[in-house]
């Protein structure tokens, strides 16, 4: 073919298929939202509650799995995710009916009477940060109390 030309055509196929069974699907919305996530401990529960002088905080703590709890006489160093830096103070935020009390486990004993405990929630990993920034970054250990 000197003086001819070739045409090289490219394309696709159409295939016809019919379907065989149809269905409809209906979403519904969950009326639950969670808002955070947790561990949390009630104490009404586990532990004998009333007018029990000798009971502590750091007893509800214990309760609660996941907490490194290290007690040395009446020092109390808590750690929620691990030690996060070798240097730097790895403990936790302590929240009191969410108002944020600081990183001291014995500031946050004096906000709160122990009696009047009505459950302590923990929050781990990320979730803490985003809640209450980098104040929570080595997790939070929420406490709420009865209402008078």
């Amino acid at each position: 073919m000197k003086n001819g030309f070739l045409l090289l055509l490219a394309g696709f196929l159409v295939i016809q298929f019919s379907c065989v069974s149809q269905s409809n699907t209906v979403l519904k919305k969950d009326k639950e939202t969670v808002l955070q996530l947790g561990r949390s401990a009630d104490p009404s529960n586990e532990l004998n509650v009333g007018n029990n002088n000798s009971l502590q905080l750091v007893d509800y703590l214990r309760r609660i799995p996941g907490l490194q709890i290290d007690q040395r006489g009446t020092e109390v160093n808590i750690m929620v995710r691990g030690a996060n830096s070798i240097s730097g103070d790895n403990s936790p935020l302590y929240v009191v009916n969410n108002q944020a009390i600081g990183n001291n486990y014995n500031e946050a004993v004096s906000a709160v009477d122990v009696n009047d405990i009505k459950y302590v929630n923990v929050i781990k990993g990320a979730e803490g940060q985003q809640i209450y920034g980098m104040r929570g970054y080595n997790g939070v250990i929420q406490i709420v109390t009865k209402k008078k």
